[in-house]
């Protein structure tokens, strides 16, 4: 199993979760309002903090446990989707996942259960 967590431009999120609506077994996904501070430039979008000065940046988080198989395809739809060519695209972060486990029953999930 992979975990695939995508930060990108709240604006594209429509666009990435059609883009993986259309895959033949979508496995879901969870997205969160994130801020995040990088090397980008500020944007009418970004979230100040005036009394340390530091500027967030506004990001949506996508959040999809997969099997081995679908890793790729989910990567290629969320950056063909997201991707403006600019600087603040986003990043896409792929990591193995040891175990899932279903809180109701306690039982062990194979990825197709996801």
């Amino acid at each position: 199993m992979k975990k695939i967590e995508a930060y990108i431009q709240h604006r594209y999120l429509p666009r990435v979760v059609d883009a993986l609506e259309g895959m033949r077994s979508f496995p879901g996904l969870t997205v969160l309002e994130v801020l995040g501070h990088g090397s980008g430039p500020e944007t009418a979008e970004d979230y100040q903090l005036t009394e340390q000065n530091i500027s967030f940046h506004r990001r949506n988080l996508v959040q999809i446990v997969a099997d081995d198989s679908q890793a790729e395809e989910i990567v290629n739809l969320i950056r063909s989707a997201a991707h403006s060519g600019s600087v603040g695209d986003g990043m896409i972060i792929v990591t193995q996942v040891e175990s899932a486990i279903r809180i109701r029953t306690g039982e062990n999930l194979p990825p197709p259960q996801l």
